[in-house]
């Protein structure tokens, strides 16, 4: 009990910011639940044991950006009780999931047009002329610097 004292007190107090505490505790707390067992019991795994990390991250349907905090957390417990494993080799686990998340590997930047239809929705009172400028015209290319694209606008 001693040594799960010291292994847990070792990966929580070397994390300074709260909000990446908890996500590590939570992340790690899941992992362990998974595998159904302790931190302690963890850390003793033999280096073939340790392919748990590898098979709970492939089968886990979940973001890869959540994939990395799960990673994170597992590496730093692991690093601050001095296991040492192949990380380089384990990332290579780290992949992008198809979910049920429809959003999943489809995500992109706002374009221009739903920008201003989000705002436009969340102004105050009727819409004006003032609300945004006359020279926005959405449906011309922007100047990207392109020479071939100006002209083009020009032309038009």
């Amino acid at each position: 009990m001693q040594m799960l004292d010291e292994a847990y007190s070792n990966f929580v107090n070397s994390i300074n910011s709260d909000q990446t505490r908890q996500a590590y505790e939570y992340s790690l707390t899941q992992f362990l639940k998974h595998c159904q067992m302790d931190l302690d019991s963890f850390l003793r795994l033999s280096q073939q044991e340790i392919s748990i990390i590898i098979n709970y991250l492939v089968e886990k349907k979940i973001s890869r950006q959540y994939k990395v905090v799960i990673f994170s957390a597992i590496k730093h417990a692991c690093e601050m009780n001095d296991v040492i494993l192949n990380w380089k080799k384990l990332k290579k686990f780290i992949k992008s999931e198809k979910t049920d998340n429809s959003i999943n590997g489809k995500d992109r930047g706002y374009t221009d047009k739903e920008i201003l239809k989000i705002l436009i929705q969340n102004l105050p009172g009727p819409i004006t002329n003032n609300h945004y400028p006359s020279k926005w015209n959405w449906n011309k290319p922007r100047d990207t610097g392109h020479k071939n694209q100006m002209n083009a606008v020009k032309e038009n």
